[in-house]
């Protein structure tokens, strides 16, 4: 995929992220599209840089827009960038289950992350508070990534239809 197209899937997912998913806010708690796409570009597109490229990019104008300190999230993007391309090389990226998968533990590992950097900095926001978004966040992502999944595997793999494919 070209650096144009990736950028303009993370820049609609970004907008979309801070304006519309609102309107579907499930106790206060909204999918994070960024996290998602950054697990399934670097999943997907390993030898590309994507990922870590567009989840430095809109992580840092994330914290600038709704945060309140900038350079945590594009971090802990560009460290489960880091890990899932790891990951990637040992696993079927293919499959829709290793995607939900990584995407759970992606989405725990980032908001521990979170909270841990906003601890040091003097936040008071409690660990069980992070931890009850959870029960909300895993599910709203795992669906996210799952629709993703479907859009972009036929552009990842190419003879998926063929009948010498196996799944």
């Amino acid at each position: 995929m070209k650096y144009r197209y990736a950028f303009l899937i993370f820049l609609f997912a970004f907008l979309i992220q801070g304006t519309f998913l609102n309107v579907f806010s499930l106790f206060h708690t909204t999918p994070n599209l960024i996290l998602c796409l950054v697990v399934m570009f670097s999943l997907f597109y390993e030898k590309q840089l994507h990922a870590i490229v567009f989840g430095v990019l809109f992580g840092v104008i994330a914290d600038l827009c709704f945060m309140q300190y900038t350079g945590i999230s594009s971090l802990g993007y560009l460290l489960l960038a880091l890990c899932t391309m790891a990951a990637g090389s040992t696993i079927n990226r293919e499959n829709l289950a290793t995607l939900l998968l990584l995407t759970v533990f992606s989405t725990i590992l980032f908001q521990i992350y979170v909270w841990v950097m906003y601890f040091f900095l003097g936040s008071r926001i409690s660990i069980l508070y992070v931890l009850g978004k959870l029960f909300v966040l895993v599910p709203y992502n795992v669906a996210v990534a799952a629709f993703l999944y479907h859009i972009f595997i036929e552009r990842v793999t190419r003879f998926r239809n063929d009948r010498y494919y196996y799944r």
